[in-house]
């Protein structure tokens, strides 16, 4: 029985290891999941993503050094809900913190625990579901960070899996992620970029798809070096092809733009199709009926709206099931929910995920107030009418509550708008420094999306693309993609009572039931925390009106001496403080295929330190140069890039390191 005095909690952590694992154990977008357990419920109680924390977009720098370390993190963590180390029974995800315990054992199949665990951050949402429906699931996504691995990876990368009855049968499926890789590093731009960049123009180039369709999409590092030459390969033939820009409505593609374009539409197009063989291949194997099943879609690929539209559609699924967090940032909430799936819990105990909203509740509203006093004219509490003059009057912050998890805003740490005016969309790109032809997303009230929207359906997440209904184009241009489409949330009492009486009282006065929404952030900066963060974004990029914890701050964005850069978040200082030195690993004569060597087998961690242990490794090392041609050209790129991260000569969250 559960001591309902000192209740129990585990935590689910994805950390960089501390030690030496911190260096060949590459992690982005880490977080850490709290869960309490009770008698007959689990529940999320709190969930960080520690980019939020740190103010580094796409967290991957590593703690190490005396008083910096995942330790301490996880210890101030646990402080701010006022649980003790004690009250935590297991902490899973993470290897060498204090307290860690295995993940509960599991039939993995030779399968990843990283591709596992965004398996499950999409099959265990619902335990209702889980314990009575069939479920089509796929993990899809770039590749494993090889941290809980056992023994060296095949060419296996990627988890699908069927349940069927309360059976589940995990099955390997392919993934078109390292192909959006290949993309990220040609062009340099982050994945949603590019997304969006499929849809932004009309050009297209001739391509032979079932040539690189011929390709089996598995993973291992060989499809690596395979997706990037496709993907250069389609660029070169797109270079060809297209010799100028063109304008759009007053706007100007450059060439850049339409070759991206034109690539990313071919990109998006063998995804597609890659997906549909899984779901063919998933669906024959079950002898599965897609209308009698739900599909759960996980791993950043998952972030791609309209491929998940495209296969809810094509199919007939009964629905789609999938977290707010579907890339690496919800790893804590997979790994979490993996571990309580394999030791029986989710068999007798129900989930509460409070999601999308449970991430940091601190606002500190006074502290904020009392920093940008200067710059603050009037606050007043939160009135409807008011809030509808200001929002068609210019966007507006909106920070309220838990923060949502995940990359996207969903309404509680956001920048909203009128959607009737173009003037919106582009007030919005500029403030955040986006290209002119970036959409901005929508939130939708959910009674009227299928009004709005040709084959409109609940979407609460923000992961699908609908087409928006002729007759209403002309109302609300600031949402659209060039291609008439765009990516909804919708908004429901159930889903969140006050954002929907916003949302209610716009309504009201326009007609329109939509309102647009972006995520509360600058170019290369996360999503804000607090109130200190938000005031700081509206003094410098001129936003004059901010709603924190519904209460309205009417700001003067007019002073001189406006912050330059973001505000400094909480944890900053932890990492600030590191040593720069790079640790002995890196020093004068250290190997970078020894290095690398210790990242994709971790298992071999176990020689370090013993009698003919480094002798070992370095024959090892030999051994698997000779017979790959491509492992030290590999090696020296790892490598590289911890010595430029460590030393601070590119930016933590850097493209380029995924």
């Amino acid at each position: 029985m559960i001591d309902a005095d000192r209740p129990a909690y585990v935590v689910s952590a994805y950390l960089s290891p501390p030690d030496l694992m911190a260096f060949t154990t590459h992690r982005h977008d880490q977080s850490v999941a709290l869960w309490r357990v009770d008698d007959d419920i689990i529940t999320l109680s709190r969930y960080w993503e520690i980019e939020r924390l740190s103010g580094y977009k796409h967290h991957e720098m590593p703690l190490y050094g005396p008083g910096h370390t995942p330790d301490a993190l996880l210890d101030r963590l646990l402080a701010r809900e006022g649980v003790s180390r004690a009250q935590v029974t297991d902490v899973w995800g993470t290897p060498g913190l204090r307290g860690s315990t295995p993940l509960p054992k599991f039939e993995a199949h030779g399968l990843p625990v990283h591709s596992l665990g965004h398996l499950f951050s999409g099959l265990c949402l619902d335990t209702a579901i889980l314990r009575g429906s069939t479920i089509v699931a796929l993990a899809m996504d770039g590749g494993p960070d090889f941290t809980l691995e056992p023994e060296v990876l095949g060419d296996r990368w990627y988890a699908g899996a069927l349940l069927c009855e309360g059976e589940l049968e995990l099955v390997p499926v392919e993934s078109p992620g390292l192909l959006w890789q290949a993309a990220q590093r040609h062009f340099g731009q982050e994945p949603g970029t590019l997304m969006a960049l499929a849809h932004a123009s009309p050009i297209t180039v001739d391509c032979d798809l079932d040539a690189v369709l011929s390709e089996q999409y598995w993973g291992g590092f060989p499809l690596m070096q395979r997706c990037f030459e496709i993907v250069g390969g389609l660029i070169e033939r797109a270079r060809d092809a297209i010799v100028s820009g063109y304008g759009h409505q007053g706007q100007h593609f450059t060439r850049e733009d339409l070759i991206g374009s034109a690539v990313m539409k071919i990109v998006e197009a063998a995804s597609i199709a890659i997906a549909r063989r899984n779901v063919d291949m998933l669906l024959k194997r079950g002898g599965i009926r897609p209308a009698d099943a739900y599909l759960a879609l996980s791993g950043g690929f998952a972030l791609n709206c309209p491929t998940n539209s495209r296969l809810i559609d094509a199919y007939g699924f009964r629905g789609l099931l999938a977290p707010p967090c579907v890339n690496d940032s919800g790893q804590a909430l997979g790994l979490g929910l993996l571990g309580f799936f394999a030791r029986g819990d989710l068999r007798t105990r129900d989930l509460s995920t409070s999601l999308p909203y449970a991430g940091e509740n601190r606002l500190r509203v006074h502290a904020a107030g009392t920093r940008w006093n200067d710059w603050i004219v009037d606050v007043r509490d939160f009135d409807e009418d008011l809030f509808v003059q200001d929002l068609q009057r210019q966007p507006v912050a909106w920070v309220d509550g838990a923060a949502e998890v995940g990359p996207r805003a969903l309404g509680h740490r956001s920048l909203l708008g009128d959607p009737t005016r173009m003037a919106t969309k582009h007030f919005l790109n500029r403030v955040k420094q986006r290209q002119w032809w970036r959409p901005v997303a929508p939130i939708v009230l959910e009674d009227h999306v299928a009004e709005w929207f040709t084959d409109g359906r609940r979407s609460p997440y923000m992961l699908e693309t609908f087409r928006l209904a002729p007759e209403h184009a002309l109302r609300v241009p600031a949402i659209l993609h060039l291609d008439g489409t765009a990516r909804i949330q919708t908004l429901s009492e159930a889903d969140e009572p006050f954002l929907t009486r916003l949302l209610t009282a716009y309504h009201r006065a326009s007609g329109v039931p939509i309102i647009c929404n972006t995520s509360l952030n600058d170019r290369g900066e996360p999503i804000v925390n607090d109130a200190d963060d938000t005031l700081n974004f509206c003094v410098r990029k001129g936003i004059e009106v901010a709603y924190i914890g519904r209460r309205r701050f009417q700001l003067d964005v007019t002073r001189a001496n406006a912050p330059a850069e973001p505000q400094q978040r909480p944890f900053a200082d932890m990492y600030a403080g590191l040593d720069r030195r790079p640790p002995p690993l890196f020093g004068p004569g250290a190997d970078p295929e020894l290095l690398f060597l210790l990242y994709i087998w971790p298992s071999l961690h176990s020689f370090i330190g013993t009698p003919g242990g480094a002798a070992r490794l370095r024959s090892i090392v030999r051994l698997v140069t000779a017979r790959d041609p491509t492992f030290r050209a590999r090696a020296e790129q790892f490598t590289s890039y911890w010595q430029d991260l460590i030393e601070g000569r590119i930016a933590h969250g850097s493209s380029d390191a995924r």
